[in-house]
């Protein structure tokens, strides 16, 4: 993304216009009167007020910031960053251009500091505005500007976990493998046979007791994969959407813990680049993310294996027609209405 910055904008104290008065009105009459000293009061102020500008705009102007983050974000949690600044010679103080404001960080040298940017909403972040403010030597005028950094790579901010109560279904098994935290009853079933001596009691199989005159117990090959398909419809993008993705995400994890086989079925939109436009404020345009608007949408069926995964997948996920191969697992369908299974 190209690198776009605001001019550099000058704001005076309240002093400010009254040290240019008095400045002014001692030179005028030391003209008037012939009296020096009263010139050069005059002169010293007015020029201290000029080197104050200067200074100000100085410290401000040459300065150019890189920005490292976190791989991935959650939305409505803050973050670290690591801020790199170039071409420091005065301290300037980098606050991010959102409103309300956030706290400011002085930065006095180009050496890496660490910052807190405020929350980011769900979806691909690709640049960060901040705003760089500097005052001069006499505190006179404040110089600042802001800048559109570009991240190296864009950062995916997903939902926030919305934990629900759900009616999880009798787990189905759909292949043979052992899985670290499968729950009873995915056993996969081979036949029946006579009851021996050491068999567990839970194996009987009554109804084949019944039938058979005498204890009859299943005989299992192992413990089977447990695979549960999670199909994300979020509605209408905004605080909806962003509740549903997030009962998505809390179902994945839930079911990532109880050892099954995830896969989770999302709509993406092309993501288009971001046109700030012209500044709308003194110092530019807007705190920036990258919108989700297409006019077509790709499904994106992937096993997730992790909560970096789902966070990932769910970042992007918009409203649209979901297209998927057949499933021989379970399968959940989150969306404005709710959790359905089928």
């Amino acid at each position: 993304m190209e690198r776009l910055t605001s001019r550099v904008h000058l704001k005076r104290s309240g002093v400010t216009g009254l040290i240019i008065f008095i400045g002014l009105g001692s030179g005028i009459l030391g003209l008037a009167a012939g009296g020096r000293p009263q010139m050069a009061v005059g002169t010293s102020l007015l020029v201290a007020v000029i080197l104050d500008a200067v200074a100000a705009r100085y410290a401000v102007s040459p300065v150019e910031l890189s920005l490292h983050g976190p791989p991935d974000a959650v939305a409505g949690r803050s973050s670290e960053w690591v801020v790199q600044a170039t071409g420091i010679r005065r301290p300037v103080v980098l606050s991010p251009a959102v409103v309300p404001r956030s706290p400011r960080f002085i930065i006095r040298y180009s050496e890496p500091s660490l910052v807190t940017l405020p929350p980011f909403p769900r979806g691909m972040v690709s640049s960060v505005a901040v705003d760089l403010t500097a005052t001069g030597p006499l505190g006179l005028f404040q110089a600042g500007r802001r800048m559109l950094v570009p991240l190296a790579s864009p950062l995916p901010v997903g939902p926030v976990p919305q934990h629900v109560d759900l009616s999880w279904p009798k787990p189905k098994a759909v292949g043979f493998g052992l899985t670290h935290g499968a729950p009873l009853g995915d056993d996969l079933f081979r036949s029946i046979r006579p009851y021996r001596r050491g068999d567990e009691r839970r194996r009987i199989h009554w109804g084949s007791t019944a039938h058979h005159g005498q204890l009859m117990v299943r005989e299992n090959d192992g413990t089977g994969i447990v695979a549960v398909r999670i199909m994300v419809e979020p509605g209408m993008p905004g605080p909806q959407a962003d509740h549903v993705t997030g009962v998505a995400a809390a179902i994945a994890l839930e079911a990532m813990a109880r050892g099954w086989l995830v896969q989770m079925v999302t709509a993406d939109a092309e993501v288009l680049p971001y046109n700030p436009g012209r500044p709308s404020s003194p110092f530019g345009p807007p705190f920036p993310t990258v919108p989700l608007m297409a006019a077509a949408t790709v499904t994106r069926a992937e096993r997730v294996t992790s909560a970096r995964a789902v966070n990932r997948q769910l970042a992007t996920a918009v409203q649209g027609d979901l297209v998927a191969p057949r499933w021989p697992g379970l399968t959940c369908v989150v969306g404005p209405m709710g959790v359905q299974w089928t």
